[in-house]
């Protein structure tokens, strides 16, 4: 896989390398009348990138919107919302929730932008979730002041 994305970045720089040189190619070819690279590259086929991976390779992701529900997920069971601004989430199967760290973003598509900052991370104590849960805490920054949210949307990753 690797060596598949290595010579994808390989093509891509040779690629922008030659569209680049189109340009002095055209003109030269067009008697001094410069040729853009999108008229260059009229009728020329377009390569589709490469797909986007579901997190083969991580134990848990998910998105997950402000109200908790599962937008898209792999190895996650269920999402509960017990709370303002608290979300425990139960991944498949039996872990060791003490040896994870889970990485928790905001993600602003799924969340309400009322214009102030927004916070989402991973709360280790889990002190309003379930055993074997993991719980995340979301907050909205109001006045400086970092206060518990509904309108906060995320993503976690467990590697």
């Amino acid at each position: 896989m690797l060596r598949k994305l290595q010579l994808l970045f390989i093509m891509v720089g040779v690629l922008g390398l030659t569209l680049t040189g189109a340009d002095s190619v055209s003109a030269a070819s067009n008697n001094g009348a410069a040729e853009t690279n999108e008229q260059a590259l009229e009728g020329a086929e377009a390569v589709a990138p490469p797909a986007a991976t579901t997190g083969s390779h991580a134990r848990l992701v998910a998105l997950i919107d402000q109200r908790g529900t599962i937008i898209r997920s792999a190895g996650v069971r269920k999402v509960t919302h017990p709370s303002n601004g608290v979300y425990c989430i139960r991944p498949r199967g039996t872990w060791n929730l003490e040896k994870v760290v889970p990485a928790v973003s905001v993600e602003l598509g799924y969340s309400t932008f009322t214009g102030n900052p927004l916070l989402a991370y991973y709360y280790s104590a889990a002190i309003e979730c379930p055993d074997n849960y993991i719980e995340v805490r979301t907050y909205e920054f109001s006045s400086g002041t970092a206060v518990p949210a509904e309108t906060v949307g995320f993503t976690i990753v467990v590697p």
